[in-house]
């Protein structure tokens, strides 16, 4: 049975916001993920949000967001919480793989924004500075080792998994969708080289111009001296005020003498 001819889904953002420089490019079979984690998100525990996204030819096959369960000393400890966490999905996933015929033989790639984190990690031994962190979060040095999972440095900007942690822009924001959601193919996909091309040559995107936004500095005056300025000004009118009319009273006498 013949699948049915659809359209393919819509790009939402042009071909410079989508930054298709540099990302990683992974075949049909290959598992990966992406994580991500802000430090210190919640105003009240002071807790950080995680998230992170696991795909498999191209497409997301498990992705959560959620508020973390303790509270994270710095920014490192925060993505390496968030690293532990998404290497227990990480094998999950490799064990249903296994049993589906798709068996993982290479390491698994784990994209991580965080420098420090992703050094701790493929270290494979704790630091002076984070042997706090709980023993349980330091299996992922472990997993390291074996050879199931590798963190990998890669650029905030095309990290997938801020969509899963912080606000965002409307251009990071429909970026992220674009690939999250699969509106982008990948490069082995047959459509894959039309979409780009039209991508690029649509007149929509060639010729819509660039926005600069100028940031205004706030108004920091005082009350007092805004109220002084506005004085004067009225004060310099009513002096341009009367001496016009003065000068037409003394014409009007003038004439009416004469």
């Amino acid at each position: 049975m013949d699948l049915p001819d659809i359209l393919p889904p819509t790009i939402r953002s042009n071909a410079h916001d989508l930054l298709m420089d540099g990302r990683p490019h992974h075949d049909v079979t290959d598992l990966h993920a992406y994580m991500d984690s802000e430090w210190g998100t919640c105003p009240q525990t002071r807790r950080s949000f995680g998230g992170d996204c696991v795909r498999l030819a191209s497409g997301p096959v498990d992705y959560k967001s959620r508020l973390q369960p303790t509270v994270a000393q710095s920014s490192t400890e925060a993505e390496f919480l968030e690293a532990t966490d998404c290497g227990k999905l990480i094998l999950f996933i490799r064990i249903i793989l296994w049993d589906l015929g798709v068996p993982q033989c290479d390491v698994t790639i784990a994209y991580e924004d965080n420098d420090a984190c992703t050094a701790m990690a493929n270290a494979k031994k704790p630091t002076p500075c984070t042997r706090h962190i709980d023993i349980k979060h330091h299996v992922i040095t472990e997993w390291v080792e074996r050879d199931l999972m590798k963190l990998e440095r890669i650029n905030s900007t095309i990290n997938l998994a801020d969509h899963f942690t912080k606000q965002l822009g409307p251009l990071a924001f429909n970026r992220h969708i674009d690939y999250i959601m699969g509106h982008v193919p990948p490069q082995y996909s047959s459509c894959y080289q039309q979409l780009i091309g039209q991508l690029h040559k649509s007149k929509d995107i060639t010729t819509k111009p660039l926005v600069t936004i100028v940031p205004i500095a706030p108004n920091t005056t005082p009350p007092a001296a805004t109220a002084a300025r506005f004085v004067t000004s009225w004060a310099t009118i009513l002096q341009h005020f009367t001496f016009v009319i003065f000068s037409l009273v003394h014409i009007i006498i003038r004439t009416s003498l004469f």
